[in-house]
């Protein structure tokens, strides 16, 4: 039976890894998607002044 714990508990590491792979690549996208879009607002406020 011990031998079966180590190789129930990779998976659940394996899953979690994945997890927060996936997190973190939605995290940078959103990140990212906010830059960009305060950056083309603060272009569109320049042009509206001028």
């Amino acid at each position: 039976m011990d031998q079966d714990r180590p190789q129930s508990r990779r998976p659940a590491r394996v899953l979690i890894a994945v997890a927060a792979l996936i997190g973190f690549v939605v995290v940078s996208i959103f990140v990212g998607y906010n830059i960009f879009h305060a950056k083309t607002m603060q272009q569109e406020k320049a042009r509206s002044l001028d």
